[in-house]
């Protein structure tokens, strides 16, 4: 991650401009002693068509649709029924599709039938001659495999953002992970680790690390009126499901999660703003004395 102010976030997808081009994801997928992995482990579609969820913002007004006809990237405006390709779109949208797509499609994955690389099974079949192994057995164990966790690294998601869509979007992919880990057919924790200089993402990860302390207060005895429908059961975590991490000038790595608060201490990167409330000091000790 190098040196110079990095924020690591829980164990943080590159915001590329290109589908498929930064944006890295794994998605594990095992059935015994068998694991598969699929060949195509990046966003690419040139042999279909793939037609994403769609992407609300209400914020933003903001209703859009990704998709991908034959290699070609499309977005469709849901509120009046066009399509245009991605490279007319924003530098937000460009920034931010590519991270809602993968995220989209993947997390889906999690309790699906697995395919088997063809390098999977060249290793199958090799280990069965080896060790003398039932072929008919192994091949259908093999065939049965499916996909039980997904990991998505993330890196800079607030890139051309606004604040708010800084914080749409990470709630999108918390909502995605959370049904990812959710799913009964899946048996590893599903994970997303994120690298970002954005206080706001900060904030936003602080309010979810809230809404997690509440929901245990609440469940410990002290119920409170509301709560039930103030948490957004969706983006719902354990406190123990977080982790965040700064790395300092030397290039080590620094808690940023305060035990007793429960929060993410932003100091390290809003240092500017301290910066400012010292010279407007400065100027009004100027001006008024």
């Amino acid at each position: 991650f190098g040196q110079g102010g990095h924020v690591l976030f829980a164990a943080a997808i590159d915001a590329g401009h290109r589908f498929g081009a930064q944006t890295h994801c794994a998605a594990r997928a095992v059935h015994g002693d068998v694991a598969a992995a699929d060949d195509d482990d990046v966003l690419v579609f040139e042999k279909s068509t793939f037609k994403s969820s769609k992407f609300v913002r209400d914020g933003n007004n903001l209703n859009i649709q990704y998709y991908n006809d034959g290699g070609a990237d499309l977005i469709y405006l849901c509120q009046n029924g066009k399509k245009l390709p991605v490279f007319y779109a924003s530098s937000g949208v460009q920034s931010a599709m590519p991270i809602e797509v993968m995220i989209d499609r993947y997390s889906a994955v999690v309790g699906n039938r697995a395919s088997i690389s063809k390098h999977d099974w060249r290793h199958i079949f090799d280990e069965m001659k080896e060790n003398n192994i039932d072929q008919k057995s192994t091949i259908n164990k093999a065939s049965k495999a499916y996909y039980q966790s997904v990991q998505f690294f993330i890196e800079e998601p607030e890139q051309n953002l606004y604040p708010m869509s800084q914080k749409d979007l990470l709630l999108n992919v918390v909502k995605h992970l959370m049904a990812a880990n959710n799913n009964p057919k899946g048996n590893f924790n599903s994970s997303v680790t994120i690298t970002t200089h954005s206080p706001y993402i900060l904030s936003v990860l602080n309010e979810l690390m809230a809404e997690a302390k509440l929901w245990d207060y609440h469940n410990s005895g002290h119920f409170t009126d509301g709560v039930d429908e103030f948490v957004n059961y969706d983006c719902l975590m354990s406190l123990e499901d977080f982790s965040a991490y700064y790395i300092n000038d030397s290039g080590i790595f620094e808690n940023l999660i305060d035990s007793e608060l429960s929060l993410i201490s932003g100091l390290q990167l809003d240092k500017v703003s301290d910066w400012v409330e010292e010279r407007i000091a400065k100027v009004n000790e100027f001006i008024y004395g």
